[in-house]
């Protein structure tokens, strides 16, 4: 498994920051908080750390 791409990253820790209006910072609007989150990615990024995106889990299925 590769690492996922930086811009990729940023944009998932954006969304998910922008959707929990607990977590996110007091600015509201996505671009704004697409900063913040490219904060975090460049500290991860320094501190070495990468991240990879697993496999998606099969489908549960129910028993007939």
């Amino acid at each position: 498994m590769e690492p996922v791409d930086e811009h990729e990253l940023t944009e998932a820790i954006a969304y998910a920051l922008w959707r929990n209006h607990q977590a996110r910072p007091r600015r509201k609007s996505l671009d704004e908080t697409r900063h913040y989150a490219r904060t975090v990615v460049a500290h991860l990024k320094l501190c070495g750390m990468s991240v990879v995106q697993r496999e998606p889990r099969p489908l549960h299925k129910t028993p007939e």
